[in-house]
C-alpha cells in the first residue's frame, strides 16, 4: 500500500509539470499573440508606405521616398514606431530591387517597401518584440537565455501604378485627336501649365486654329461627345470597347454640364466613331485622360469661347490625375491608378 507522503509527492510532481504546460500556453497566448500583432501592424505600415510612395511617384516623381515610407509606417504602428529597412522599385529616383516581385501587372511601375520591428517597450533591443513568458523556458530548456528574449518581425508590400485599362467614369468623352493636338505637340503632360486653356467643340467641329482635327477621312474627326449612362450617371468602359452614344447626342439628364466647371474629370478618350457623320452612334475607347473644365457653353455664339458653326463647346486643359481602379495596362494619357499587388 502506498503511503500518503508518496501520493503527496506524486501530486507535487504533477502540479509542477502542469505549471510548465500552463506557462507554455501563456507563452503561446501572449508572446505568439504579440508576434502576430506586430506582424499585422508592420504589414499595415508597409501597405500604407508603399501606397503613399506610389502616389508621389505617379504624380511628381519619387522624391523623398524614404521619409515618406517611414512616415506612413510609423502612423500605422501601435506605438508610433517602426523601421523601414528598404524601399526599391522602378519609379523615377527609386533604387532597383534585387528581384522583381511577382504579380506586377505588365506595363506598370512599382515600389516595394519592407518594414521591421522597432519596439520602444524593449529598450534592451528595440529591434525585437519583447517576450514576457518565453524566457521562463530557460529554466527547463537548454540554450542561451538570449534565444528567448524576443523576435524581429518584418513585412513587405508592393504597390503598382500605371494607366488604366478599364474605368468607371462620367458620360463625357473627348477625341484622341484633341488630346494629341493640345498636349503632345507642345510639351510633356507633366510640364503642361494650367494657364494654357483650349477649346474642344461638340461632335467633331474643330477650332479654326487647330486644323489637325478637321473632319476628314480620319476615323474620329475630333471634338467631344456624351456616352449613354445608367441611373448613377456613370459608364463602365475598357480600352478597345465600342460604347453607345447618349441617344440624340444630348446631355444626359443626370448631368448638369455647368457642374463640371472648375473640376477635373476623368474622360474616356476615343479614336473612332461609328454611325452617321456628325451624329455617331458609338465611340471606340482607347484610353483615359484628365481634363480640367474651365467653361461650358451650349447654343449661344461666343467669339471667344465657340468659334465654329456649332456653338456647343468646352474650355479647359488636360492635366495629370490619379483615379481608382483595378486594371492597369492602357496607354499613358496622364491618368494612373494605384493598387497593392503584393
Amino acid at each position: 500500500m502506498r503511503s500518503v507522503d508518496d501520493e503527496r509527492g506524486a501530486i507535487a510532481v504533477s502540479v509542477a509539470l502542469l505549471m510548465v504546460v500552463l506557462i507554455g500556453f501563456a507563452a503561446l497566448a501572449i508572446d505568439i499573440g504579440a508576434l502576430y500583432q506586430e506582424r499585422r501592424t508592420l504589414q499595415n505600415g508597409a501597405d500604407a508606405g508603399a501606397l503613399a510612395v506610389a502616389k508621389d511617384c505617379a504624380g511628381t516623381g519619387c522624391v523623398g521616398f524614404d521619409s515618406k515610407a517611414d512616415e506612413y509606417a510609423d502612423l500605422n504602428a501601435d506605438d508610433g514606431e517602426s523601421n523601414v529597412d528598404d524601399v526599391c522599385g522602378t519609379g523615377l529616383n527609386l533604387p532597383a530591387c534585387p528581384v522583381e516581385p511577382p504579380n506586377v501587372p505588365g506595363g506598370a511601375r512599382y515600389v516595394q517597401v519592407t518594414t521591421s520591428t522597432n519596439d520602444v517597450s524593449n529598450p534592451s533591443d528595440p529591434t525585437e518584440v519583447d517576450f514576457n513568458f518565453a524566457p521562463v523556458f530557460d529554466l527547463v530548456a537548454p540554450g542561451d537565455a538570449e534565444d528567448h528574449d524576443g523576435r524581429t518581425m518584418r513585412a513587405t508590400a508592393v504597390a503598382a501604378w500605371g494607366p488604366p485599362r478599364a474605368a468607371s467614369t462620367g458620360p463625357l468623352t473627348i477625341s484622341l485627336c484633341d488630346y494629341e493636338r493640345l498636349v503632345r505637340p507642345r510639351f510633356p503632360l507633366s510640364l503642361l501649365p494650367p494657364f494654357i486653356v483650349s477649346t474642344v467643340h461638340f461632335n467633331g467641329f474643330p477650332s479654326i486654329a487647330d486644323p489637325l482635327c478637321v473632319a476628314s477621312p480620319a476615323p474620329a474627326p475630333g471634338g467631344f461627345g456624351w456616352l449613354d449612362v445608367g441611373a448613377d450617371c456613370e459608364v463602365s468602359t475598357a480600352v478597345n470597347d465600342w460604347v453607345d452614344e447618349q441617344p440624340g447626342g444630348s446631355v444626359p439628364s443626370c448631368l448638369d454640364p455647368d457642374d463640371l466647371v472648375g473640376t477635373t474629370v476623368i474622360v474616356p478618350v476615343h479614336n473612332a466613331v461609328r454611325g452617321p457623320f456628325l451624329a455617331p452612334d458609338e465611340y471606340r475607347i482607347v484610353g483615359y485622360a484628365a481634363f480640367h473644365v474651365t467653361a461650358y457653353r451650349a447654343g449661344i455664339p461666343d467669339g471667344l469661347l465657340c468659334v465654329s458653326l456649332n456653338f456647343t463647346c468646352l474650355r479647359g486643359y488636360f492635366t495629370k490625375a490619379i483615379t481608382t481602379g483595378t486594371d492597369i495596362g492602357g496607354p499613358d494619357l496622364g491618368v494612373d491608378i494605384i493598387k497593392l499587388v503584393g
